[in-house]
């Protein structure tokens, strides 16, 4: 269950992305599984849903998740490379 504290000089959308990062690498998560979406998942932590989705941006930037539009937020699974990355072996 993640946790915010409104208080914390830490923006709640890294608040949000930190907790959703230390799920994800703890396996509570599996690669191909979907995230709650992001308006649930902001009403259940008392937040607007656009928080929600910039941390969800943040880790799909990082190659966590895969957001796709009407799908919403998929694990991804992290032994392949992100889409876009660079392949090519030097």
């Amino acid at each position: 269950m993640l946790r915010i504290d409104l208080a914390s000089r830490v923006p709640v959308y890294e608040q949000i992305a930190n907790g959703l990062r230390a799920e994800l690498v703890s396996g509570e998560f599996n690669p191909g599984e979907k995230l709650p979406t992001v308006r649930m998942l902001a009403i259940d932590l008392g937040v607007h849903h656009n928080t929600v989705a910039e941390a969800y941006r943040q880790l799909a930037n990082e190659g966590w998740l895969e957001l796709r539009r009407h799908h919403g937020a998929i694990v991804r699974n992290r032994d392949q490379p992100a889409a876009g990355s660079d392949t090519m072996e030097r």
